[in-house]
Protein backbone atom coordinates (compact mmCIF):
# COMPACT_ATOMS: atom_id res chain seq x y z
CA UNK A 1 0.00 0.00 0.00
CA UNK A 2 1.40 3.52 -1.02
CA UNK A 3 1.77 6.31 1.18
CA UNK A 4 -1.58 7.68 -0.55
CA UNK A 5 -3.63 5.02 -0.15
CA UNK A 6 -2.57 4.81 3.58
CA UNK A 7 -3.81 8.72 4.25
CA UNK A 8 -6.61 8.13 2.35
CA UNK A 9 -7.57 5.37 4.36
CA UNK A 10 -7.14 6.81 7.52
CA UNK A 11 -9.21 10.39 6.27
CA UNK A 12 -11.74 8.06 5.60
CA UNK A 13 -11.83 6.49 9.19
CA UNK A 14 -11.34 10.59 10.32
CA UNK A 15 -13.99 12.09 8.45
CA UNK A 16 -16.70 8.82 8.83
CA UNK A 17 -17.87 6.32 11.38
CA UNK A 18 -15.26 3.87 11.71
CA UNK A 19 -17.43 0.34 10.89
CA UNK A 20 -16.28 -3.12 11.09
CA UNK A 21 -15.34 -3.11 7.21
CA UNK A 22 -12.92 -0.42 7.83
CA UNK A 23 -11.41 -2.03 11.10
CA UNK A 24 -10.80 -4.99 9.09
CA UNK A 25 -9.01 -3.44 6.31
CA UNK A 26 -6.51 -2.25 9.15
CA UNK A 27 -6.68 -5.60 10.31
CA UNK A 28 -5.04 -6.98 6.83
CA UNK A 29 -1.99 -4.10 6.56
CA UNK A 30 1.27 -5.32 7.65
CA UNK A 31 3.08 -4.11 10.41
CA UNK A 32 4.96 -1.53 8.49
CA UNK A 33 2.08 -0.01 6.99
CA UNK A 34 -0.27 -0.15 10.34
CA UNK A 35 2.71 2.16 11.85
CA UNK A 36 2.61 4.49 8.81
CA UNK A 37 -1.19 4.74 9.16
CA UNK A 38 -1.27 5.51 13.18
CA UNK A 39 1.20 7.92 12.83
CA UNK A 40 -1.15 9.72 10.12
CA UNK A 41 -3.87 9.35 12.29
CA UNK A 42 -1.59 10.67 15.61
CA UNK A 43 -0.81 13.71 13.26
CA UNK A 44 -4.05 14.29 12.44
CA UNK A 45 -5.30 14.10 16.62
CA UNK A 46 -2.21 16.91 17.00
CA UNK A 47 -3.58 19.48 14.31
CA UNK A 48 -7.47 18.84 15.50
CA UNK A 49 -8.93 21.75 17.84
CA UNK A 50 -10.74 19.39 20.81
CA UNK A 51 -13.95 20.79 21.29
CA UNK A 52 -15.37 20.15 24.79
CA UNK A 53 -17.10 17.11 24.64
CA UNK A 54 -21.04 16.46 24.52
CA UNK A 55 -23.29 15.49 27.77
CA UNK A 56 -24.20 12.26 25.76
CA UNK A 57 -20.37 11.40 24.91
CA UNK A 58 -19.37 12.59 28.36
CA UNK A 59 -21.55 10.42 30.11
CA UNK A 60 -20.71 7.41 28.09
CA UNK A 61 -17.31 7.75 28.19
CA UNK A 62 -17.13 8.17 32.26
CA UNK A 63 -19.10 4.63 32.32
CA UNK A 64 -16.85 3.31 29.56
CA UNK A 65 -13.75 4.07 31.62
CA UNK A 66 -14.96 3.21 34.91
CA UNK A 67 -15.57 -0.19 33.50
CA UNK A 68 -11.96 -0.86 32.61
CA UNK A 69 -9.83 2.63 32.29
CA UNK A 70 -7.00 2.93 34.23
CA UNK A 71 -5.34 5.64 35.70
CA UNK A 72 -1.70 5.48 35.45
CA UNK A 73 0.70 6.19 38.28
CA UNK A 74 4.52 6.46 36.47
CA UNK A 75 6.84 6.11 39.33
CA UNK A 76 10.34 6.36 36.95
CA UNK A 77 9.41 10.08 36.03
CA UNK A 78 6.65 10.65 38.91
CA UNK A 79 3.75 11.07 36.54
CA UNK A 80 -0.02 10.35 35.95
CA UNK A 81 -1.61 9.55 32.23
CA UNK A 82 -4.41 7.78 31.74
CA UNK A 83 -5.71 4.45 29.31
CA UNK A 84 -7.99 2.53 27.79
CA UNK A 85 -7.17 -0.51 26.06
CA UNK A 86 -9.57 -2.75 23.88
CA UNK A 87 -9.32 -5.87 21.17
CA UNK A 88 -8.16 -4.82 17.72
CA UNK A 89 -11.41 -5.74 16.10
CA UNK A 90 -13.17 -3.08 18.87
CA UNK A 91 -10.70 -0.41 17.21
CA UNK A 92 -13.55 2.23 16.58
CA UNK A 93 -14.32 2.69 20.03
CA UNK A 94 -10.84 4.13 20.81
CA UNK A 95 -10.51 5.70 17.87
CA UNK A 96 -13.78 7.66 18.35
CA UNK A 97 -12.47 8.95 21.60
CA UNK A 98 -9.01 9.98 20.21
CA UNK A 99 -11.13 11.89 17.43
CA UNK A 100 -13.19 13.58 20.86
CA UNK A 101 -10.86 13.64 23.47
CA UNK A 102 -7.49 13.86 21.89
CA UNK A 103 -4.34 11.82 23.68
CA UNK A 104 -3.11 9.25 21.56
CA UNK A 105 -3.58 6.07 19.34
CA UNK A 106 -1.88 3.32 19.66
CA UNK A 107 -1.68 -0.90 17.90
CA UNK A 108 0.25 -3.03 20.07
CA UNK A 109 1.08 -6.42 18.37
CA UNK A 110 0.41 -10.12 19.13
CA UNK A 111 4.00 -12.01 19.45
CA UNK A 112 5.77 -12.03 16.29
CA UNK A 113 2.69 -12.27 13.65
CA UNK A 114 1.64 -9.44 11.70
CA UNK A 115 -1.85 -9.46 13.42
CA UNK A 116 -2.75 -7.02 16.20
CA UNK A 117 -4.52 -7.78 19.48
CA UNK A 118 -4.48 -4.53 21.59
CA UNK A 119 -5.69 -1.23 20.33
CA UNK A 120 -4.93 1.71 23.16
CA UNK A 121 -5.99 4.84 23.75
CA UNK A 122 -4.13 7.18 26.01
CA UNK A 123 -3.59 10.83 27.37
CA UNK A 124 -0.54 11.59 29.17
CA UNK A 125 0.27 15.14 28.57
CA UNK A 126 -0.61 17.31 32.13
CA UNK A 127 -2.04 20.10 30.41
CA UNK A 128 -4.31 18.43 28.42
CA UNK A 129 -5.29 15.73 31.34
CA UNK A 130 -6.13 18.82 33.21
CA UNK A 131 -8.05 21.00 30.31
CA UNK A 132 -9.82 17.63 29.17
CA UNK A 133 -10.39 15.04 31.10
CA UNK A 134 -10.40 16.49 34.93
CA UNK A 135 -13.57 18.94 33.55
CA UNK A 136 -14.93 15.87 32.05
CA UNK A 137 -15.01 13.40 34.93
CA UNK A 138 -16.24 16.44 37.61
CA UNK A 139 -19.56 16.96 35.34
CA UNK A 140 -19.72 12.97 35.11
CA UNK A 141 -18.39 11.15 38.28
CA UNK A 142 -16.90 7.74 37.97
CA UNK A 143 -19.20 5.32 40.01
CA UNK A 144 -17.05 2.09 41.12
CA UNK A 145 -14.62 2.58 43.19
CA UNK A 146 -12.03 3.91 40.54
CA UNK A 147 -13.61 7.32 41.53
CA UNK A 148 -11.48 7.10 44.62
CA UNK A 149 -7.95 6.48 42.32
CA UNK A 150 -9.66 9.84 40.34
CA UNK A 151 -9.57 11.78 43.51
CA UNK A 152 -5.63 10.67 44.06
CA UNK A 153 -4.95 10.83 40.57
CA UNK A 154 -6.12 14.30 40.07
CA UNK A 155 -4.42 15.49 43.21
CA UNK A 156 -0.87 14.56 41.65
CA UNK A 157 -1.54 15.42 38.08
CA UNK A 158 -2.77 19.46 39.72
CA UNK A 159 0.65 18.95 42.10
CA UNK A 160 3.13 17.88 39.56
CA UNK A 161 1.74 20.83 37.51
CA UNK A 162 2.58 23.53 40.42
CA UNK A 163 6.32 21.98 41.12
CA UNK A 164 8.52 24.82 39.83
CA UNK A 165 11.39 24.69 42.76
CA UNK A 166 13.77 21.69 43.78
CA UNK A 167 12.06 22.08 47.12
CA UNK A 168 8.68 21.19 45.83
CA UNK A 169 9.92 18.59 43.35
CA UNK A 170 11.43 17.02 46.72
CA UNK A 171 8.26 17.09 48.28
CA UNK A 172 5.64 15.87 45.59
CA UNK A 173 8.02 12.65 44.77
CA UNK A 174 7.79 11.83 48.39
CA UNK A 175 3.76 12.57 48.32
CA UNK A 176 3.54 10.77 45.15
CA UNK A 177 5.36 7.48 46.36
CA UNK A 178 3.05 7.88 49.19
CA UNK A 179 -0.24 8.18 47.32
CA UNK A 180 0.69 5.96 44.24
CA UNK A 181 0.94 2.88 47.10
CA UNK A 182 -2.58 3.84 48.92
CA UNK A 183 -3.83 3.79 45.34
CA UNK A 184 -1.90 0.36 44.29
CA UNK A 185 -3.90 -0.91 48.12
CA UNK A 186 -7.07 0.37 46.96
CA UNK A 187 -6.38 -2.46 43.57
CA UNK A 188 -5.86 -5.11 45.95
CA UNK A 189 -8.84 -7.20 45.74
CA UNK A 190 -11.35 -7.61 48.16
CA UNK A 191 -11.76 -11.25 49.47
CA UNK A 192 -14.84 -12.13 51.53
CA UNK A 193 -14.78 -14.68 54.26
CA UNK A 194 -17.67 -16.44 56.20
CA UNK A 195 -17.37 -15.54 59.81
CA UNK A 196 -17.75 -18.38 62.10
Amino acid sequence: MSNGQDERLVRQLWDSECGPEEIAGLLKLGVGELRRVVGVINQLGKETIHAEPDAAFSYWFSGYFDADGCFKFEKWNHSVSVQRDCRADDAAVPLEIFKRLGGHFYWKPQGKTNCFSNVTWRMRRPLELLTVLVPLFDRCPLRTKKRLEYHEWRYLLEHKILCRTKAARETFRADFLERSQRVHRLREPWHWSPSS
